[in-house]
Order: structure tokens, then sequence, then C-alpha cells
């Protein structure tokens, strides 16, 4: 898997879906974090989509103790340390829509 290049916002526009919102809530973070979308996920770590390569990422203990999870599709934040050579997702970015599995008392129902 290929490391991403350099941290910042200048890649961004090459992953799928990214879009003016985005780029406003990821707008927050300075410093070495960049975004990516979870193209495959394994139990604490993810497949990134970042420019125009894939890189696995582990996930964050605090994020792990929230309960937020992410899942394919999803917009991350990732903590890029190129010196230590280790990235590390420490949030997801809002989700426009979700599919929601086995609660019913959640379902839409129509009438």
């Amino acid at each position: 898997m290929n490391e991403p290049k350099m941290p910042g916002h200048i890649y961004m526009n090459n992953i799928p879906g990214w879009n003016e919102e985005l780029e406003s809530a990821f707008s927050t973070y300075k410093g070495p974090y960049m975004a990516g979308r979870v193209v495959s996920r394994h139990k604490t770590v993810c497949d990134v989509l970042v420019s125009y390569a894939v890189i696995r990422i582990g996930i964050s203990g605090a994020l792990l103790r929230t309960g937020r999870q992410p899942v394919v599709g999803d917009f991350i934040v990732f903590l890029y340390q190129p010196e230590s050579g280790s990235c590390m997702i420490v949030d997801i970015l809002r989700r426009k829509s979700y599919l929601l599995r086995g609660c019913p008392e959640m379902a839409v129902r129509s009438s």
C-alpha cells in the first residue's frame, strides 16, 4: 500500500464524492491531518482512499471507546505522522445518509 505524499487539503478533490460541505467540515483541522474515504473495513483498521492511493490506517482507541466506528463510504480524518511512519483515524466526518439494519423500531414505515 502506498503512503500519502503530503498532508493538507490539496489532494481531496481526487476523492470521489468530496464536496464543499466536506471541505468546510475538514477545514477545522490544521497541521498533519488528512482526509480520506473508507473503501473497506477490518476489525481495527480500514483501507482508505487518499488521492490516487489506498492505504491501511488504524482506528484510534478513543474513537473505538466512544462507539463511533467508520464504515465503508465514510469520509474520515486521520493523523499523518511521516516521521514515525504511522497514520491513525481520529474522526468521522458527518454522514449524509446511512443504512440501518436489524432495528425494526427505527424502520421507516410507509402509510
